[in-house]
């Protein structure tokens, strides 16, 4: 998931393979790894994430894997409902 930067209480980036902090799993991309574009800009410091702009871009990039899982679960779970209310 991801951990308050102190500097400026946005969120920073936690890379798939780093535990989160309190235990839970991380972004989820640790199935198929991050791309080494990604991780080097993943391993900049969240201060350099934000002057350049792109520290909320790789944080949506990095959650989506475990987002698109959990939309998935949804969709199977309300799947007989959704299909009834469809008919």
């Amino acid at each position: 998931m991801r951990r308050a930067d102190a500097a400026n209480d946005r969120p920073e980036v936690t890379l798939p393979h780093e535990p989160a902090p309190g235990g839970a799993e991380g972004t989820g991309a640790a199935d198929s790894q991050l791309a080494e574009p990604l991780r080097e800009l993943a391993g900049q410091p969240a201060e350099v994430q934000q002057r350049l702009g792109y520290a909320d871009t790789l944080r949506e990039i990095c959650q989506q894997p475990a987002t698109w899982r959990e939309t998935s679960r949804d969709m199977v779970q309300q799947g007989p409902r959704l299909t009834a209310f469809l008919r």
